[in-house]
């Protein structure tokens, strides 16, 4: 299995286990391994990114605008969960997170098959 692959299975696996933790410690746990295979996943992108802009000879804008727009959605996603956790609460985050990672990787399923 590839590391890109490995990255977004383990992380889905995660993230399906984060709702149904039940204490805080097993909570922290399964945070601390989803942000390593976040940095997986960035690892991976980067290695990408840079490919394809050594390629065309733009690597340093193909770069700054992967950072620039991975900050941007960084910053919405806190400003969305915090709307998400005052309207439904803590649990809603995890369930609406969790679907829409289930819609991505339907929406990419056939493009990788």
């Amino acid at each position: 299995m590839h590391l890109n692959e490995y990255s977004k299975a383990t992380g889905i696996n995660l993230i399906i286990a984060l709702s149904f933790t039940s204490s805080y410690l097993m909570l922290l746990g399964l945070l601390f391994l989803k942000g390593i295979v976040n940095y997986m996943w960035n690892i991976s992108a980067w290695t990408l990114m840079s490919k394809i802009g050594e390629k065309e000879k733009i690597e340093g804008s193909v770069i700054g605008a992967y950072v620039s727009i991975a900050k941007i959605g960084a910053f919405l996603s806190f400003v969305v969960s915090g709307f998400i956790v005052a309207l439904y609460g803590i649990p809603s985050l995890f369930i609406m997170n969790e679907l829409l990672i289930l819609k991505g990787v339907l929406f990419a399923y056939p493009t990788y098959a």
